[in-house]
């Protein structure tokens, strides 16, 4: 496994460049007097190409490969196509549903939760989705952990 490691030379404060008495240091660790870290920037966090963020905060994903499923309610049996999916931010009550579900089920939960589709239909569903719409799935939901609103706003 590949570490990160920095070495400084505290003796040697000449090699080192120094603002405002802070050590400046770029992302591989090199001192450099250059380098600004930009705190209001883009923090890398973002949602897959395929997905929108919609004004009411929920986020629209289009499939990459749409899946149609036989569903039937109330005896009778209908087509559902989900060439998209809508993600809701979850709740405590989702999180504790989530949270009492085995591991093994916990992401079936969780996108159950978060899309507001029935446990039954998601289960289907997510054994017949792509590889790559699951991924993007779950990168809406670590989306919404790590989107939260800042304070002010």
């Amino acid at each position: 496994m590949k570490t990160n490691q920095v070495t400084v030379n505290l003796d040697d404060e000449s090699e080192m460049p120094v603002v405002n008495d802070t050590l400046v240091l770029d992302e591989r660790g090199n001192a450099s007097l250059d380098t600004v870290v930009d705190e209001d920037g883009d923090d890398g966090r973002s949602l897959p190409k395929n997905a929108v963020l919609n004004a009411d905060g929920t986020v629209t994903l289009t499939l990459l490969y749409p899946r149609t499923l036989k569903v039937k309610s109330a005896g009778v049996v209908r087509d559902e196509e989900y060439a998209k999916l809508t993600f809701h931010r979850l709740n405590g009550a989702d999180m504790r549903a989530i949270s009492s579900s085995s591991n093994e089920s916990r992401v079936l939960v969780s996108f159950s939760k978060s899309t507001k589709i029935k446990q039954a239909v998601m289960n289907h569903l997510f054994d017949l989705m792509d590889g790559a719409d699951i991924q993007a799935s779950g990168e809406v939901i670590e989306y919404f952990f790590e989107s939260g609103r800042k304070t002010g706003r």
